[in-house]
């Protein structure tokens, strides 16, 4: 109903907005859909990493797209440019902080990888060289033989947590768990308070990997 009067849709890439994008567009023919992931879906692709539509787990993949965003919003509403100009530089600095934060979380690492029901850290990982070992991406859970190597690769670099997502299967990473006594931590990369949650995650991936 929202999006059925709005002036601008930002894309990210999810799955469900390639069913919905369409017919969303055919009920409000005036929509503006800015896709503001286009531009690491191209670097990936140049990189041979797999695309991830979660940009917004790395503070500066999402300042780069608030920039999209700020530019449209300008593109229809230049009245307001102080305001949406104020926004962004405030925006800005809280983002910049927090990469900082999170690299400081991060730095000092013990084990160099960490366990996720669901691959929706990738950007985040991949900005701080942290490898992101998913149980499950794209809809597809990992295989017996995969999941075996997992379960061996835990044991040599004594990994002893596991992180599951509210809402995800957290079938497999329930059982891998309790296969190597490791403790299960749920996040929710969907948090709406997007600073202290982030925050919170970059503290446990802090100190799961030391």
């Amino acid at each position: 109903t929202e999006v059925a009067g709005a002036d601008f849709y930002f894309s990210i890439g999810v799955p469900f907005e390639n069913a919905w994008l369409r017919e969303l567009q055919q009920q409000n023919p005036d929509l503006q859909v800015v896709e503001c992931c286009a531009q690491f879906e191209k670097a990936t692709a140049r990189s041979g990493e797999h695309d991830d539509p979660h940009v917004w787990v790395s503070p500066m993949r999402f300042l780069r797209a608030a920039e999209l965003m700020r530019a449209a919003l300008l593109s229809r509403d230049l009245g307001n440019r102080a305001f949406y100009d104020r926004s962004y530089r405030n925006l800005s600095a809280e983002l910049v902080m927090l990469h900082r934060d999170l690299r400081y979380m991060l730095k000092g690492r013990r084990i160099n990888e960490f366990i996720i029901s669901h691959g929706a850290l990738g950007p985040l990982a991949s900005d701080h060289g942290l490898p992101q070992i998913a149980l499950e991406s794209g809809g597809r859970e990992v295989g017996p033989q995969p999941l075996a190597d997992i379960t061996a690769l835990a044991r040599r670099q004594g990994i002893r947590s596991v992180f599951v997502l509210k809402q995800h299967n957290q079938g497999p990473a329930r059982a891998l768990a309790r296969e190597l006594n490791a403790e299960l931590i749920e996040i929710d990369p969907l948090a709406e308070n997007y600073l202290d949650n982030m925050r919170a995650i970059g503290r446990l991936l802090g100190a799961a990997t030391r």
